[in-house]
């Protein structure tokens, strides 16, 4: 075989092994999925399924980053969707509170434990400069499965919809459909990993990484609960689609823009538009400028993460990847707490400020656009 032709189907099984990494990330989706349940459900009380998810998401950090020493990402990541798979069946037979609690808190142990090994595996298979790509491609990806079940459980509740009797819990059957179809397909697919040997750089530890990822969260998720608030078997509001559609669409300019222009344009222009979309909605809190400030952020948030998380892995390399997934994705979970606290306009509004007054600084003082100098890149096998 020619140099060219094996050239060529190196990069094909490269991409083979992607693809079940982007199903993986469907299941990042699902996460939000406490927040459609309080709307539907009589059996819980408002809050408390957010509030399980997120402190089963700090187990699930714990556990992943525990086990990256002894077991690889991949037999995580297997681990994790078989409890993210039976989070789903659960609330399918049952929905008492100690059911759905259970359910909301498996579900945000197995999504995170996913999330932590996910990163790191998806560095081993990129190129440095194609991560933060790659990882904005899964965001839409995840965007678009929550997008689309928050839709679905409307139309099972209010519809013909075919749903085996399960009404809106349908939206259940069809996650756990895909979590297995995810688990599927990653168990059957073998990966040959990237490694990049570097040394020591001044910055040891992505801390402003972690603060910013929790800014993120905190802006992303407040909002998401505010225009959850009061929805029961309705149509789902118009600004909470404008706002998925919107988190949707910047995922896919944040793709492009990270592929064809500067590193550091699109995170400061995501964080600029989501200082604008907090300030709006503090200080003109009508019905249309709290959508407007809704679409702001919304298109800011889920989309400069994956800067965010390529920058913390540039700075620590893909060796020690395991550890800054597990701290980028515990300050993501960790700035859900507010929006799961249920805190006063006031406070939650000033929190918001805060948090996208940061991500700006970060944007434009902190973030890493380049690679260190000292970053050699050696093609090796890793099991």
């Amino acid at each position: 075989m020619s140099r060219s032709n094996t050239i060529g189907t190196d990069r094909m099984s490269a991409g083979m092994q992607v693809v079940p990494v982007m199903v993986c990330f469907l299941i990042t989706g699902l996460v939000p999925l406490a927040f459609v349940t309080e709307g539907y459900s009589e059996a819980v009380e408002s809050g408390n399924l957010p509030l399980c998810s997120c402190l089963g998401a700090f187990g699930g950090v714990v556990f992943a980053a525990s086990r990256m020493a002894t077991s690889t990402r991949k037999h995580i990541l297997v681990c994790a969707l078989f409890i993210v798979t039976a989070a789903l069946i659960i609330p399918v037979f049952s929905e008492t509170p100690l059911a759905m609690g259970c359910g909301a808190t498996m579900l945000g142990f197995g999504a995170s434990a996913a999330m932590t090994a996910l990163v790191p595996l998806l560095a081993s298979l990129s190129s440095p400069a194609g991560l933060a790509v790659r990882l904005a491609c899964g965001a839409a990806c995840g965007t678009a499965v929550f997008l689309t079940m928050t839709h679905v459980a409307w139309w099972a509740e209010t519809t013909a919809m075919p749903t085996f009797g399960l009404g809106w819990k349908v939206i259940f059957m069809l996650s756990a459909m895909l979590s297995l179809l995810a688990l599927t397909m990653l168990a059957a697919t073998p990966f040959e990993f990237r490694q990049e040997a570097r040394q020591a750089t001044k910055r040891q530890f992505p801390v402003s990484e972690a603060v910013a990822m929790a800014c993120v969260a905190c802006i992303g998720f407040s909002l998401l609960q505010q225009s959850m608030t009061g929805q029961t078997a309705q149509p789902p509001a118009l600004n909470r689609s404008m706002e998925l559609l919107s988190s949707l669409i910047g995922c896919l300019v944040a793709a492009l823009s990270l592929r064809h222009l500067p590193a550091r344009f699109f995170p400061v222009f995501a964080s600029s538009l989501a200082l604008a979309g907090t300030l709006l909605a503090a200080l003109c809190p009508s019905a249309e400028i709290t959508a407007v400030a809704g679409v702001f952020a919304g298109f800011a948030c889920p989309s400069i993460m994956a800067p965010i998380i390529a920058a913390g892995i540039r700075i620590e390399g893909v060796q020690r990847a395991d550890r800054t997934s597990s701290l980028l994705v515990g300050g993501m979970f960790a700035g859900m707490l507010p929006a799961t606290l249920h805190l006063g306009a006031t406070v939650a509004s000033g929190i918001e400020i805060c948090a996208a007054v940061y991500l700006l600084y970060y944007s434009i003082f902190r973030f890493s656009p380049e690679l260190p100098t000292d970053f050699k890149h050696s093609d090796t096998n890793r099991r």
